[in-house]
């Protein structure tokens, strides 16, 4: 990396970021082999499909929100929600086009960066002059940092969230009308939040072995002790289709030829003005103040009989205590 040198740049000073695809709504083979009313319902459950890309610096101290690229600009799930984790983009086939990575670099990436270092030691080092390096896509295992293990971790853990959630309703088609794209960009959001910086360090080293970062001891969230892999085996599913689901190529080639359904759905899609992404959403019930008071004393509860740590059950009074005084207010 000569530009490191040749400018002088510090791990904090270095961004990476990564485009990935991935099937948001999706379950391994066996499950969905086994599950006659989803497909006589005609779900779509294997193309749900929406792009995601992790931006951070070397350091792994600034991790941007993720921007998110789905087939709607303004999916209907999105509709009560006032501000989400993530930079969403809508796009037709769900890419990271050159016009939307503009907009993003210029209009978001550029103004959170100088943000961020307005409260560090470099702002003297911060101007107009940002750098762009292309990273050659066939070459992205060996020189790009994100896409093996930030990326790999984020869809891994992200895939493994979505079957725990199966594994609580009783049938496929009951988790599949929960989640819908809102509740996949907020998982996907939590994931990339909970990441260790650490991660982001190590998946630096192939391209900059040099790399010297202070080791970070406040991240303590191990995704693989989340969920193990044991806990696919033993329910009954074979290596070569956990592998699969976890590590499968969730990316689509703009340039690979689309089959003959896919072109079928796609034109569909485009007559009807809808993406595939937003066909699943249910009206979503009005919770009132008082009753969201009196969930947070039932959660609250939970937490004393299984030892929530502390800092996790002063956020669910801080919450209980917020709803309450809204309920004051409001008279609901």
């Amino acid at each position: 990396m000569d530009i490191i040198t040749e400018k002088d740049l510090s791990a904090e000073q270095n961004y990476n970021a990564d485009e990935s695809g991935l099937y948001w709504r999706t379950i391994p083979d066996k499950t969905l082999a086994s599950d006659l009313e989803v497909r006589a319902s005609g779900s779509k459950v294997f193309k749900e499909r929406i792009t995601f890309m992790p931006c951070a610096n070397a350091a792994g101290t600034h991790k941007l929100p993720l921007l998110v690229i789905g087939k709607a600009q303004k999916p209907r799930a999105f509709t009560s929600v006032r501000k989400l984790p993530v930079h969403y983009m809508g796009q037709k086939n769900a890419w990271v086009t050159r016009p939307i990575f503009l907009e993003w670099f210029k209009g978001y990436f550029i103004p959170e960066v100088k943000k961020n270092y307005l409260r560090r030691i470099y702002l003297q080092t911060i101007d107009e002059n940002f750098t762009i390096l292309y990273m050659l896509p066939n070459c992205t295992a060996l020189i790009q940092p994100m896409d093996k293990n930030v990326i790999q971790n984020i869809k891994v853990n992200y895939k493994k969230k979505l079957f725990l959630e199966l594994e609580s309703e009783r049938t496929v088609s009951n988790i599949f009308k929960k989640t819908n794209i809102k509740e996949a960009v907020f998982s996907l959001a939590e994931i990339w939040n909970q990441l260790n910086a650490n991660l982001i360090n190590k998946s630096w080293l192939p391209l900059w072995p040099q790399l010297n970062v202070e080791k970070h001891t406040d991240d303590n969230f191990e995704p693989e002790d989340e969920v193990p892999l044991a806990f696919f085996v033993n329910r009954g599913f074979s290596e070569a289709a956990i592998n699969d689901f976890l590590l499968g190529n969730d990316d689509l080639n703009e340039t690979e030829p689309l089959t003959d359904a896919e072109i079928l759905r796609q034109v569909t899609q485009e007559c009807d003005g809808e993406s595939e992404e937003i066909s699943h959403v249910e009206p979503v019930a009005s919770v009132s103040n008082s009753s969201a008071v009196s969930a947070f004393n039932t959660c609250l509860e939970w937490a004393d009989q299984v030892d929530i740590p502390l800092p996790e059950k002063m956020l669910l009074r801080k919450l209980r205590d917020k709803a309450f005084y809204l309920s004051l207010n409001t008279c609901r």
